[in-house]
């Protein structure tokens, strides 16, 4: 069956600067930075702490499950089958199914708030609007295969790693180091919902 088959690596098409950017542009998406910004009330420096801490944790089972992968070219719902069987794999696959149209859903809405906040300076608001353009863009860029998503991919990420670049110097810029540490914690969030926030990021990529 198409899809679930093992592909030979004579029969793959994306390189190392292809995963890097797949995986960078997944790093830094607006539901990343919508994410982050849920950790500011442990104050800089533990919000720095649970970020890298997290992302170690979370990111260890997710590259373990990518080593499968790309030894044996098979998706991550097919490496299931030694250990649960084939159809334990479908309960698997359907779980999955599940949390990516909620992770979709979630996106959508974040990236429609966006938009929405953009388009607000030109005296236009419609969130609802926006989230559906948006899942209509997701949705062609779906079709268009991957052939295209490898330019389309390179495109957007590197604009989107200026772009979170310009960012981070225009807040020091503004701010400064010292007033930006000096940020209040909030006793009522703790440095583990923190960690578990952060952790929920790349652990939910691992089932693709």
């Amino acid at each position: 069956m198409a899809g679930i088959e093992p592909v030979s690596k004579e029969e793959r098409n994306l390189g190392g600067l292809d995963f890097f950017l797949l995986w960078a542009g997944a790093a830094i998406s607006l539901a990343e930075i919508w994410a982050g910004s849920l950790i500011v009330p442990l104050g800089l420096g533990l919000g720095l702490w649970a970020i890298l801490l997290g992302h170690v944790l979370g990111n260890t089972p997710f590259a373990l499950g990518g080593l499968i992968g790309s030894r044996w070219g098979i998706p991550t719902m097919v490496s299931v089958r030694p250990s649960f069987g084939i159809r334990g794999s479908y309960l698997a696959a359907g779980l999955n199914v599940v949390q990516l149209i909620g992770w979709t859903a979630v996106m959508l809405i974040v990236c429609g708030g966006a938009a929405d906040a953009i388009s607000k300076f030109y005296g236009f608001s419609n969130p609802t609007l926006w989230i559906i353009l948006s899942g209509i863009v997701t949705t062609l860029w779906a079709l268009v295969g991957h052939r295209i998503w490898k330019l389309l991919q390179r495109i957007s990420v590197v604009a989107l790693l200026i772009l979170c670049v310009g960012m981070t110097y225009i807040a020091f810029q503004e701010y400064g180091w010292e007033k930006l540490a000096q940020i209040p914690r909030q006793k009522d969030f703790s440095f583990m919902i923190g960690m578990d926030l952060v952790i929920a990021m790349p652990i939910s990529w691992l089932p693709l």
